[in-house]
């Protein structure tokens, strides 16, 4: 496979005590593994790596390393951890599983064939998990060319694909769960989150345009060049505004129509990258799930309640903006397509400003 290491390739990460050196020398004089040796994880995550790279990680048992692992699985990066030390306590191997540690050695041999197999066994492990990546790497750039398409057999690949990807979620790399449970991350198919949708497009460095419709017929438009996203649209709303947007949407169904790129015109620059546009969208949605029964409608009016205002009355700045939106353009749906702040944001301030008395409906 391009850009894959030779087998046995193994990064060392921390600062070695005479003993651990010895232990990896030996092992490396075998000559079934390649050993770097690295000092902090910020060092070895500055190295780029394909997406589909599974690394190595070899740690010294201590209290630095139970940090530099923790470190590790926060940055999101495909790693299987083994874990060496002299002693391990029952703490040690209660942090080993909680953090997916993949192979713990208490007080090692080099030429033991036992040691030496664990470690072939967790480069076996690197290479299929790297394998299985590619597999779904080239299912999907057929079912993205489909969108919604094909007779029974391509229903039976999605179902398929399906199945495979519960089975990545059992996740060896991050140590819990992935995003989105058990749901599907099938390229755009109806199980599917709408962040899967943007990042599938991302990953598969497509060119053209996401259609995305809610339930209730609302309907957006994200359209990507090479994968990066270029424009944004939901009814009026633009940009991050849309895109959050439709983060809120239950259950939406996507078509993606692939272009030339000379066709696309790059009408944004988004400064925020795709995955943590991701991120804040499905915090947004977090937020709006605890608000979602006390939301106003889109038709009604709001009017300003000058009473309620004196020298005491202090807003916040989303406050102030969702207060000046109400007495420039009264109707909801006009607040929340023309206040650039996302929905949710106007939302709560709108529910917060209703509850102090500071806005009233007037019409329906």
């Amino acid at each position: 496979m391009e850009n894959r290491p030779s087998s046995g390739r193994l990064t060392f990460l921390g600062n070695p005590t005479p003993w651990i050196k010895q232990f990896l020398g030996t092992l490396q004089k075998t000559g079934s593994f390649e050993i770097r040796w690295e000092i902090s994880p910020s060092q070895y995550l500055s190295v780029a790596a394909p997406k589909n790279r599974v690394g190595l990680v070899v740690l010294e048992n201590s209290v630095a390393s139970r940090q530099m692992i923790e470190a590790l699985r926060q940055s999101g990066r495909h790693l299987l951890f083994i874990w060496v030390g002299k002693v391990f306590t029952k703490e040690d191997l209660l942090f080993a599983s909680d953090m997916r540690v993949h192979t713990v050695l208490e007080d090692p041999v080099a030429e033991d064939p036992k040691v030496l197999e664990k470690f072939r066994r967790a480069v076996a492990r690197a290479d299929a998990a790297e394998r299985s990546e590619d597999l779904l790497f080239s299912i999907k750039t057929v079912l993205i060319g489909l969108g919604e398409t094909g007779g029974e057999e391509i229903q039976e690949l999605r179902t398929g694909l399906l199945k495979l990807e519960k089975t990545a979620a059992r996740n060896e790399f991050t140590g819990a769960a992935q995003s989105g449970g058990s749901q599907s991350a099938l390229p755009f198919y109806k199980s599917q989150a709408f962040a899967d949708a943007l990042l599938s497009v991302q990953d598969l460095e497509r060119t053209g345009i996401l259609n995305v419709k809610s339930k209730t017929g609302l309907t957006g438009v994200v359209s990507f060049l090479q994968g990066r996203p270029v424009l944004a649209t939901c009814g009026e709303a633009h940009s991050l505004k849309a895109i959050y947007r439709m983060f809120l949407w239950d259950q939406p169904e996507f078509v993606f129509t692939r272009r030339d790129p000379g066709e696309m015109t790059v009408v944004e620059q988004f400064s925020l990258s795709l995955r943590d546009i991701c991120r804040e969208g499905e915090a947004l949605q977090g937020r709006f799930e605890k608000i979602r029964n006390q939301v106003p409608p889109p038709q009604i009016k709001l009017q300003l309640v000058p009473a309620a205002l004196n020298t005491k009355t202090t807003l916040a700045r989303p406050e102030f903006s969702t207060l000046s939106s109400v007495v420039e353009l009264s109707k909801v749906s006009s607040i929340l397509d023309y206040n650039p702040l996302p929905d949710v944001v106007l939302y709560e301030c709108l529910i917060g400003l209703k509850k102090h008395g500071l806005i009233r409906v007037v019409a329906a």
